[in-house]
């Protein structure tokens, strides 16, 4: 159970300023997207 309240404290606080695309969240979540895609592009590359 502390584990959820960790984590709902870490997305709280990254959350803070959600609103704007500036906040430390969006940012996150926009870098792991951008990851993911790159990733998922070089597996499915032949050979």
């Amino acid at each position: 159970m502390e584990y959820v309240a960790v984590c709902a404290a870490l997305v709280l606080a990254l959350g803070i300023g959600l609103r704007d695309d500036n906040s430390a969240l969006s940012e996150l979540i926009g870098a792991f997207k951008t990851a993911y895609q790159k990733f998922s592009y070089a597996i499915s590359l032949p050979g």
